[in-house]
C-alpha cells in the first residue's frame, strides 16, 4: 500500500483541489470541470488515491460551500467511500478527519443530515447510537493515537 505521504511534497493535490474550486465559482462549464477533477481523485487508485485526502483539505479550506450546492458532490463522496476497501479506508482516515476540520459544527450535522438523506434516513438514526461497540471503541482510540503520533511527527 503506497503511503500517504506519497503526494505531500509535490502539492498537486492542493494546486488541483484550488483550481476546483476557483472552476466551482465559474458557470456550468466550470463546474462540469471541477466535478471531472473531484471524480478523477475519487475514483484513482494506488497513489492517486491517497492523494484524495490531501486534495479535500486544499478543496474543503478554499470551496466547502460546495459540498452544500446540489447534492453531486456529496453524491461522489458518499460513492469513493464505499469504494475503497476498510484497510485502505483506515489508512485515509486520519487525513480525512483533518480534512473534515474546516467545517464549523453546524456544517457537519448539515452534511451528516444530508448523507443520511442519501440513505433515506434521518439525520438522529445516524449521529445517535444507543451503544458503541467495545471493538469499535478500542479501534477509535488506536486511530487517534495513530494520527496524534503523526502530528506530533510532522509538526513536532
Amino acid at each position: 500500500m503506497t503511503p500517504l505521504t506519497g503526494c505531500a511534497g509535490t502539492g498537486r493535490s492542493t494546486r488541483d483541489s484550488t483550481a476546483a474550486s476557483t472552476a466551482f465559482s465559474m458557470e456550468a462549464a466550470g463546474r462540469r470541470e471541477e466535478e471531472q477533477t473531484c471524480r478523477g481523485y475519487l475514483g484513482g487508485t494506488g497513489e492517486q488515491l491517497f492523494c484524495t485526502a490531501q486534495f479535500f483539505k486544499g478543496l474543503f479550506f478554499t470551496a466547502r460551500d460546495l459540498v452544500f450546492i446540489g447534492e453531486e458532490f456529496l453524491k461522489m463522496l458518499d460513492e469513493f467511500y464505499g469504494s475503497v476497501s476498510e484497510d485502505e479506508f483506515m489508512e485515509l482516515l486520519p487525513e480525512l478527519r483533518m480534512a473534515f476540520t474546516y467545517f464549523t459544527p453546524r456544517e457537519t450535522d448539515k452534511i451528516a443530515a444530508m448523507a443520511a438523506g442519501l440513505h433515506g434516513k434521518e439525520k438522529h438514526a445516524i449521529m445517535n447510537r444507543g451503544e458503541i461497540l467495545p471493538h469499535w471503541y478500542a479501534y477509535g482510540r488506536e486511530i487517534d493515537a495513530y494520527a496524534q503520533g503523526r502530528m506530533e511527527a510532522e509538526h513536532g
